[in-house]
This record gives structure tokens, C-alpha cells and sequence, in this order.
């Protein structure tokens, strides 16, 4: 994922080194993260980004035999949006949100998640 430019990096807060993830796994949880270091990027923006991310994983588990079953997958696109009214930043809800993601399912149907 990182070597295709996928992934989420940042610093650490104690000793500012840089560190980048793509994912966080355990058995057969898998958490894709995408980012953009760029503070002007919205979600919009980002949106084709984590589909093509979302599109190499499965592929690579397709590739080897598997497959990742929509029904019990899930994505939250994680936004905020400024609130004149309260002078506060909020998060976006998920009917805000400018998408969605699809992923084909283990029949070859595209599904959304």
C-alpha cells in the first residue's frame, strides 16, 4: 500500500519522528487507513483516493485467494465542517458526506458499503 502511496502519515507528539500506517490488522480484522498531509484536502478530495486504496486491498486479497465480504464491511469518512453559529468545528454526519465506496463482493457484484 505505502510502495502505491497509500496510507496515513504523521508525527509523533514526544519526539516529532515521522511514522506512516496503511492498515491495522489482527486475524482477519483489517483497518485501511488513507490520509492526505495536505491541511487544504477535504474529504471530497479524498474520496477517489480511499476508493483506489480500497480497490489495491481487496485486489491483493482476491489475488490470493480470498475475498472481502461487504456485508460486513463498513467506512467512516472522517471530516469536519466549520459551525458559524457555534464558532466550533464539527464533524461531518454520514448523509453529508460527498459519496460512497464500493467493493466487490466475492460473486463479482459491486456492492456499496
Amino acid at each position: 500500500m505505502e510502495a502505491e502511496g497509500f496510507g496515513y502519515k504523521s508525527r509523533t507528539a514526544l519526539t516529532n519522528q515521522e511514522f506512516f500506517a496503511s492498515c491495522f490488522c489482527f486475524v482477519d480484522d483489517t483497518n485501511v487507513m488513507e490520509s492526505n498531509d495536505n491541511v487544504e484536502t477535504t474529504g471530497k478530495d479524498l474520496l477517489l483516493s480511499v476508493q483506489s486504496a480500497l480497490d489495491l486491498w481487496s485486489g491483493g486479497i482476491s489475488a490470493t485467494g480470498g475475498a472481502i465480504n461487504p456485508a460486513k464491511s463498513f467506512s467512516w469518512l472522517i471530516d469536519f465542517k466549520w459551525r458559524p453559529s457555534s464558532g466550533m468545528w464539527v464533524f461531518w454526519r454520514k448523509a453529508e458526506m460527498p459519496g460512497d465506496l464500493t467493493l466487490q463482493d466475492p460473486t463479482g457484484l459491486w456492492a456499496t458499503l
